[in-house]
């Protein structure tokens, strides 16, 4: 019912398929497309929204009363802080709930990502030459020959980042449809369900591509 009144056709809502991922504001499901496209849905359901204000709205008052009481002892203050710092997390938490701003920003990550010569392949090859040079001469020999080694690795395996895209046909403020990405998940990599060796390569590509790429975004956003 939510998807018809974000405007799905009943064609399109009936290749919906099983949850695969539920966080606190939003579930996703499997999406088949009536072209066999394997995709997925987010959906962020009004009545948690309006669930998380009435929260948030409670902390308020309860925190209001805190200051009132001034109550000296440490726990009461302690409590106090924390109501304070839940206030603080509103505006974001809130954000949450939108899925138009998350399609925008996978809109925008897609451009600076994927697009040959953009924004992260310059970005990376700056990162990849600093994580070199200091690994050569900050650290101690022998480690330090690990820094030509990884840089060398990280430069072979060539690994790429890509983004979900939205389908702005079937994407809005509590439903956003995308891209699903194929393959097999990070997480099972590095459990060693597929062995000792693709855990070995998703490792190098978590270290090596991944976790400056998170760097990245977060340095970008600010």
């Amino acid at each position: 019912a939510h998807l018809e009144g974000q405007g799905w056709p009943a064609h399109v809502r009936s290749g919906v398929g099983r949850g695969l991922n539920a966080g606190t504001v939003a579930q996703v499901n499997e999406l088949s497309l009536s072209d066999g496209t394997a995709a997925v849905v987010k959906v962020s359901w009004p009545k948690t929204k309006r669930q998380m204000a009435t929260d948030f709205r409670l902390f308020q008052h309860a925190s209001a009363i805190l200051r009132t009481l001034n109550l000296p002892n440490q726990e009461a203050q302690a409590v106090a802080a924390i109501f304070a710092a839940v206030q603080r997390s509103e505006g974001a938490v809130m954000r949450e709930f939108d899925l138009a701003v998350e399609a925008q920003a996978l809109w925008t990550a897609s451009e600076l990502v994927q697009c040959p010569g953009g924004e992260w392949e310059g970005a990376y090859a700056t990162w990849l030459a600093a994580a070199e040079q200091m690994l050569q001469h900050r650290v101690p020999p022998p480690l330090n020959m690990l820094g030509a080694q990884f840089a060398a690795q990280a430069r072979e395996r060539r690994v790429q980042i890509q983004v979900p895209t939205p389908l702005e046909e079937l994407s809005g403020t509590s439903a956003l449809a995308m891209t699903r990405a194929g393959g097999v998940s990070m997480h099972r990599l590095l459990s060693g369900e597929e062995g000792p060796q693709r855990r070995q390569e998703a490792a190098g590509a978590l270290v090596g591509c991944a976790v400056p790429f998170i760097g990245w975004v977060l340095l970008f956003q600010s």
